[in-house]
């Protein structure tokens, strides 16, 4: 029996530029693209990082640019993920004193669906890809190529939908994909779309009928799970406004309250999700 001896990229810094432009060779000559090349800063970036999981956590960064990038004819340092780019900042304990932890989640493989958007009314679709862990959900705008994290800082508007914003492109009516994905426990997902998500029968059902077809494939790293501590509460309690609160549970449980005029006057409903079955069924 043999060994091999994997070289600690910590430990041999040196060896990180070869290393890249081997993977983005045999990358690009597989996919049939020109081999992009790194900028200096970027470059810089990737040789000073620690790297704990050494080549294996290199190539799956390499990878996760490429899937999102809108041109592969270079790389430059907006292009690297943030935890490579900026000091991590470890994650303080609750006061719980409790730190969940879940399996990364991605599809097997790519899926589409077709439809038409809630708003405009026009016909619509989306593609469902694949990717590595760490990339987080990403839309990605069909007609100009520009990628929109899904992240808080790139949301626009809440009024009628969620719409997410980033350069000349907008991506609206994310929310049903978004909670689909959630209740799922997909964490890293590519999404194709144009202007809209379509809204199809106004439910998740053929959503969550996608993300099935698509099959779930567990990856091998693990992210932490939000853990609420307290009670938040967002608006006023008076009449005519709107407020939204969270508090610790057991479960995942949603009571929504709406009071409007006759004829649709006040209206509850709660969902509590027991298995998985149940959101796709409610």
């Amino acid at each position: 029996n043999s060994t091999v001896n994997v070289p600690s990229l910590r430990e041999n810094p040196t060896i990180i530029p070869v290393l890249i432009r081997n993977h983005l060779e045999k990358v690009s000559q597989k996919d049939g693209f020109q081999t992009p090349e790194l900028d200096s800063a970027a470059l810089k970036v990737l040789c000073q990082y620690h790297w704990p999981e050494n080549i294996r956590e290199l190539h799956s960064v390499l990878d996760r640019i490429l899937a999102v990038a809108t041109s592969r004819n270079d790389i430059s340092l907006n292009q690297i993920p943030l935890e490579i780019s900026q000091p991590k900042i470890q994650p303080k304990k609750t006061k719980l004193n409790k730190l969940e932890y879940l399996q990364q989640r991605t599809l097997k493989r790519s899926v589409v669906l077709y439809g038409s958007g809630l708003h405009k009314g026009l016909k619509t679709g989306l593609i469902l890809q694949p990717l590595p862990p760490e990339s987080g959900i990403i839309f990605s705008h069909i007609s100009s190529g520009q990628t929109i994290p899904a992240r808080l800082e790139n949301i626009i508007s809440t009024n009628y939908s969620t719409t997410l914003h980033k350069g000349k492109a907008s991506v609206a009516t994310i929310e049903h994909i978004m909670a689909v994905l959630h209740m799922y426990h997909i964490t890293n997902l590519l999404i194709k779309v144009g202007d809209e998500v379509p809204v199809m029968d106004g439910s998740s059902k053929d959503f969550c009928e996608l993300i099935e077809d698509g099959g779930i494939e567990e990856q091998d790293k693990s992210c932490q799970e939000l853990i609420i501590d307290k009670k938040y509460t967002f608006g006023t309690y008076e009449k005519g406004s709107s407020h939204i609160s969270i508090e610790p549970s057991d479960t995942f449980k949603v009571s929504y309250h709406m009071e409007y005029p006759a004829p649709i006057g006040v209206m509850d409903h709660t969902f509590e999700n027991i298995d998985d079955k149940k959101f796709k069924e409610e």
